[in-house]
């Protein structure tokens, strides 16, 4: 049709090309030798190529059955079963890289979860990882609106037995307070339980297990602490090597010195 081209059949390829409005570049491409399609290229990565002249997106159904974008990586592998973002060679079922980000950590993150519409006091936003194949088995993680306002909200764990909403375990609030077996922390750190006496048990592999205080005016870390010596209850103040009390397993209270 007048000097422009429009459609074309290569006489010793066998190739077809339909052409954009100018007649000098085809859109539309078959690659008979390859037996492969290309839509916005002549230049074929798969059996499927789409291109918007920049950015290819090919799919290719022979060996690894892939879909692969190439200058902005994107690769699902039917054959490895894999999903790279960021990347062609996924090495997990879900791989995702990117560079690292310093200052817009909830705007820029590696994955984002946003709720399309909130409910009030129990609206959760999170991930389920499940210990079984069936539904509603392992555990839950993720935020819940605890009020109306959007700047008090809590980062919760929930344990999932055969059921759909679980019981909560643990919650880091608003103010940074952390609960473990109760839903309203009023310490940086409170744990309860219902029916336990000892509520923590702190071990060390060491000979010792100490637990240290510490203010705006103390020292190190190391100053003011007390725990086990064996079956022992020890007491140090003013530095590490400064035991001023201790309870024998026998119930005996030392004071000033250690037998």
């Amino acid at each position: 049709v007048g000097t422009r081209k429009r459609f074309e059949i290569a006489p010793t390829t066998g190739d077809i090309s339909f052409y954009e409005d100018t007649g000098t570049t085809a859109k539309f491409f078959w690659d008979a030798s390859a037996e492969s399609l290309g839509i916005g290229t002549s230049s074929t990565l798969g059996k499927l190529t789409m291109s918007d002249g920049t950015n290819p997106l090919a799919i290719d159904s022979g060996t690894y059955n892939e879909i692969q974008s190439y200058n902005r990586p994107l690769l699902l592998n039917r054959q490895g079963n894999n999903v790279g973002i960021g990347t062609s060679s996924p090495s997990a079922v879900l791989d995702i890289r990117t560079a690292q980000n310093t200052t817009s950590q909830f705007t820029s993150p590696f994955i984002k979860l946003f709720p399309s519409s909130t409910t009030n006091t129990t609206g959760f936003t999170g991930i389920t990882y499940g210990t079984s194949t069936a539904d509603n088995y392992g555990w839950s993680a993720g935020g819940l609106r605890t009020s109306t306002s959007a700047d008090v909200g809590a980062f919760v764990f929930n344990f999932h037995n055969n059921s759909a909403t679980g019981s909560e375990r643990m919650r880091i609030d608003s103010s940074g307070r952390v609960g473990i077996g109760t839903s309203s922390p009023n310490e940086a750190l409170h744990v309860y339980n219902a029916t336990t006496n000892v509520l923590a048990n702190f071990e060390s592999g060491d000979a010792k297990a100490f637990i240290s205080f510490k203010d705006n005016s103390t020292t190190n870390t190391d100053t003011v602490f007390l725990g086990a010596d064996g079956n022992n209850m020890a007491f140090y103040a003013g530095s590490a090597s400064s035991e001023r009390m201790r309870i024998d397993s026998s119930g005996n209270v030392g004071i000033g010195v250690t037998n």
